[in-house]
């Protein structure tokens, strides 16, 4: 399995790790439309799997699903262009074969060997501070800081990242350098755990889309349907693929953190 062989590439250049955290985004984290409720919150979904075995479990079972409603086809989970129901999700706009699919689906995230974390941004108070802060960086620094409460004894953590752009992936990759050299990625943001993430090693790696990482794809569909279903309770909606997914999300979430 590809994601497999690229673990087993990272682990020959980088060394072993205690836990992988497969990270990505639903908004963007600059200013926006600050009128519309949704655009004035970035959400950063990071998906953290024990390494070797959640992350073993969490291929199995995603490619299992693949496999099981597009054979050999290669497909790519992406909660945007699933909910577009266009091209190989055009079967979707069938509402008994989105039931299923659905169902299918959040029963495979409940039944996942992982744990999960949503950092929420309101964009309104980060960039009206003195010194504004990137949202991407400050809400990886709040998942490290959660990490630590999740297994107190581990020491050594990966962040697995969608690329982006050479700019962007270089400023994500020193923000995370930081959170080993000092402790944190931003010397604007509060230091609650400052001394404690000094004492363990953050590394990245960067894969793009179409390398097709299963768990990079877990974390888009956490971020992009967390997003939804808190625009749509905002808004007193309800579309029924959310209602089907909340209770996966709701299940495997390990923290919601609110800045």
């Amino acid at each position: 399995m590809r994601d497999l062989e690229i673990w087993a590439n990272i682990f020959n250049k980088i060394g072993s790790f205690d836990y992988a955290i497969g990270i990505d985004e639903r908004g963007v984290p600059y200013p926006s439309n600050f009128d519309d409720i949704f655009d004035q919150f970035f959400f950063l979904a990071g998906v953290i799997v024990e390494l070797p075995l959640g992350l073993n479990n969490l291929v199995l079972e995603i490619n299992h699903l693949k496999n099981t409603w597009f054979g050999s086809a290669n497909v790519i989970l992406h909660g945007r262009e699933m909910t577009s129901k266009k091209g190989i999700w055009r079967k979707l706009r069938n509402m008994d074969i989105r039931k299923l699919f659905y169902q299918h689906l959040g029963g495979v995230l409940c039944n996942l060997n992982m744990n999960a974390v949503v950092v929420s941004v309101d964009k309104r108070k980060i960039w009206s501070y003195k010194t504004p802060v990137n949202p991407y960086p400050m809400a990886i620094q709040a998942i490290a800081e959660r990490m630590l409460l999740l297994d107190e004894k581990a020491s050594r953590f990966l962040f697995w990242i969608e690329k982006r752009g050479s700019k962007e992936d270089a400023d994500l990759s020193d923000a995370i350098k930081n959170l080993s050299a000092l402790g944190y990625v931003n010397e604007h943001l509060p230091k609650y755990q400052t001394d404690r993430l000094k004492t363990r090693e953050w590394k990245c790696w960067f894969s793009g889309k179409k390398e097709n990482i299963a768990l990079l794809q877990v974390a888009d569909l956490i971020a992009h349907y967390y997003g939804r279903y808190m625009r749509e309770k905002h808004l007193n909606q309800k579309k029924v693929e959310i209602a089907w997914m909340s209770k996966a999300i709701e299940e495997k979430l390990f923290w919601v953190v609110e800045i």
